[in-house]
């Protein structure tokens, strides 16, 4: 079969001839080769599609961290909430007080609810000042 027909035609001419040559016509889909002029019009159209496409692209990047500004403070927040959940506490700063036990040889931090906030070795200089025993502390001798 021959690549190309009636090419010496004009593409009227050549239509008509091969309208009337057929036994049948048909739909279907195929390639059709680009002359130069249309492949310079694909080039142009595709570097004009790549430049709106950045531009909407960079619009969408600063909606998202809009987005991610606006849920940030949200994400501390809940960080903060499921911390407290999780260790049945939160963390506060406040007064505290020392309390040297004597005979234990350690210096505890108490709040003013009387809870233990902390404890370490006694200083050498701490146990010379006011003191308590570990009996005084537990409220068995006062």
């Amino acid at each position: 079969m021959e690549q190309k027909l009636f090419q010496d035609l004009t593409p009227e001419s050549r239509e008509e001839t091969i309208k009337e040559m057929s036994i049948s016509s048909e739909n279907m889909v195929f390639q059709k080769l680009l002359d130069d002029a249309e492949i310079e019009f694909n080039y142009r159209e595709f570097g004009n599609t790549a430049i709106r496409k950045a531009a909407v692209e960079n619009e969408l990047a600063n909606i998202k961290q809009e987005f991610k500004d606006k849920m940030a403070p949200m994400k501390m927040k809940m960080d903060e909430h499921m911390k407290a959940i999780r260790n049945k506490a939160i963390e506060i700063e406040g007064e505290v007080f020392a309390i040297v036990d004597v005979e234990a040889k350690m210096t505890g931090y108490y709040d003013l609810d009387g809870n233990l906030i902390s404890s370490r070795r006694a200083l050498p200089d701490e146990l010379g000042g006011m003191q308590v025993s570990s009996r005084q502390m537990n409220g068995t001798d006062y």
